[in-house]
């Protein structure tokens, strides 16, 4: 009796499921809904909340660094939206991020996402080439890129028109940003001071 169980038992963990699963998938997703109100705003509206960590830094051969609780990580993507708003950009728009995993990234993708924009990730490793092709095929109007790959989107950028402006990252983006506005054809440094916290738009 306890063989043939086991038989069963057996038999049911081989047996492929995966038609069954796919069909009664669906993600339930609230008809107004925000990532970025999900992840970082609703915990740094509570008191309790806000102070805990959202981001911590882990580097190879140290082990975990700096930490980041989700209200300094709130603060950050207010400032950058705030920028990115100063730059045209509206909800539904493009936003090309060329960033390594660190706590700019997600400083970005809070910024983005919380105005209703679009992120559209880039690999660190792309050309100009594959910039260009990624950024002029989604219409991205704003880039934000780490240092080392201002270059790259520097040469990208000649066959981007619509790409209204890059937006550099070096350091922690409460320190500085610079933004690149190829109307102007030069650069501009900028501080951290935009303003009050931009409106949350349901994506």
């Amino acid at each position: 009796m306890a063989s043939r169980r086991k038989q069963d038992l057996n038999k049911d963990r081989s047996a492929d499921h995966y038609a069954a699963l796919h069909r009664g998938f669906g993600w339930e997703v609230p008809v107004f809904f925000n990532m970025a109100e999900a992840c970082c705003r609703r915990w740094t509206a509570r008191s309790e909340t806000a102070q805990q960590i959202a981001i911590a830094e882990h580097v190879p051969g140290r082990g975990l660094e700096r930490s980041w609780s989700f209200a300094q990580l709130q603060d950050a993507a207010d400032r950058l939206s705030r920028v990115l708003e100063a730059q045209g950009v509206r909800a539904g728009d493009r936003v090309a991020i060329v960033l390594p995993q660190r706590f700019e990234t997600a400083v970005a993708y809070m910024a983005v996402l919380q105005m209703g924009a679009v992120a559209m990730p880039l690999s660190m490793l792309f050309g100009p080439d594959a910039l260009s092709f990624r950024i002029q095929d989604s219409q991205a109007r704003v880039a934000i890129a780490d240092e080392s790959a201002w270059a790259a989107l520097q040469e990208a950028r000649k066959n981007c028109p619509g790409l209204r402006a890059v937006i550099g990252v070096a350091g922690w983006v409460q320190r500085v940003i610079w933004i690149s506005m190829p109307r102007f054809g030069a650069s501009l440094w900028v501080s951290n001071r935009y303003g009050p916290r931009p409106t949350i738009r349901p994506c």
